[in-house]
């Protein structure tokens, strides 16, 4: 009985699904946090801890922060996450156990994507991401792309300073004051994210039906197209991947790093910074109308390579982002 008991657990971890993913954390520059405790189990029931422990993370929504290089390399499908954090800016910790979608997590990993050499690349890391009033979001992340699988939302706790920071200050109020002054004097982000404190976060996951188009007042190519976008997902492709030439429900644009090339091969380029509350309010107008499904974000690139409009537009209606940072270069990569 016990050798076929034994069998069958070994057959069932045979059949459990693995792949090469790493956990990380992310949260907003301008809001840095301190994780108590994370821990990923994963769907064969060996579990995963998330990079903790005296490390202040404010690296930018969805990016990847720091990892363990312990463990297997190959891990089965994250399951579940339980995450415990102290967040600066509110001098308050947050808690919460979530689950998390496996098998969406499986069919992504196993589609992958095509990257911006048109190469077929899967995900690597599994980024846990921890915004102000206990938000939590959870991304698959690899070199080109980035998805949100999973938005929770924590709940208030308390933690001992004796359990959280053992060997240090017990005082929390001057824990965080003195964190908070280190940091404020070699960031501005964490200024910039003091009167943001109210902040809705959930704006920032609000999707639209949209697309890009390229547009040229002369002869040019489109080349390649890297998006950030507010939710914290990225991609980097191709022009002509089709994974991106129809419309899908994506979060607004946060920024766009856009190549091309003229009717002489010269490669040129545009980083563009959108303005959040002139692009929200664009999206809003256009959807406002209640026969509008779709809209399209036009980038057209003048008749000397040196200056780029964007235009938000539907059937009905459309918007200039004026407010928009763009930066034009000539590039040879």
């Amino acid at each position: 009985m016990v050798n076929n008991m034994a069998y069958c657990q070994d057959r069932k971890s045979l059949a459990v699904k693995k792949f090469a993913w790493q956990p990380t954390e992310s949260a907003p520059k301008a809001y840095p946090i301190e994780i108590y405790r994370g821990i990923i189990t994963c769907e064969d029931g060996s579990t995963v801890n998330i990079p903790s422990g005296g490390r202040t993370v404010h690296n930018g929504w969805g990016e990847t922060g720091s990892t363990y290089v312990v463990g297997d390399d190959v891990k089965s499908i994250p399951k579940t996450l339980h995450i415990t954090w102290l967040s600066f800016i509110e001098n308050q910790f947050y808690t919460g156990n979530f689950p998390l979608p496996v098998e969406q997590i499986k069919k992504l990993f196993e589609t992958g994507y095509t990257d911006h050499l048109g190469k077929k690349q899967t995900y690597s890391s599994v980024v846990v991401g921890m915004a102000p009033k206990g938000h939590v979001s959870v991304w698959l992340l690899g070199a080109d792309k980035s998805v949100e699988i999973g938005h929770f939302k924590a709940h208030q706790t308390t933690v001992s300073m004796q359990s959280f920071n053992p060997s240090g200050i017990q005082d929390r109020a001057k824990y965080v004051a003195d964190t908070l002054a280190y940091w404020s004097e070699k960031e501005d982000t964490y200024q910039e994210g003091k009167a943001d404190e109210e902040v809705n976060w959930s704006i920032f996951r609000s999707t639209y039906p949209w697309k890009l188009d390229y547009q040229f007042t002369h002869t040019g190519t489109p080349a390649e197209i890297r998006v950030k976008f507010f939710n914290g997902t990225h991609f980097y492709f191709k022009t002509s991947n089709p994974e991106i030439r129809d419309y899908t429900n994506s979060a607004l644009p946060k920024a766009i790093g856009y190549k091309w090339y003229d009717e002489d091969h010269n490669k040129f380029g545009a980083d563009i910074t959108f303005d959040h509350q002139e692009t929200m309010s664009a999206f809003k107008t256009l959807f406002s109308h209640t026969d509008i499904e779709t809209a399209t974000l036009s980038i057209t690139v003048d008749n000397h390579n040196q200056s780029v409009e964007l235009v938000l537009s539907s059937t009905e209606d459309s918007v200039k982002l004026s407010n928009t940072t763009i930066k034009v270069y000539s590039t040879s990569d």
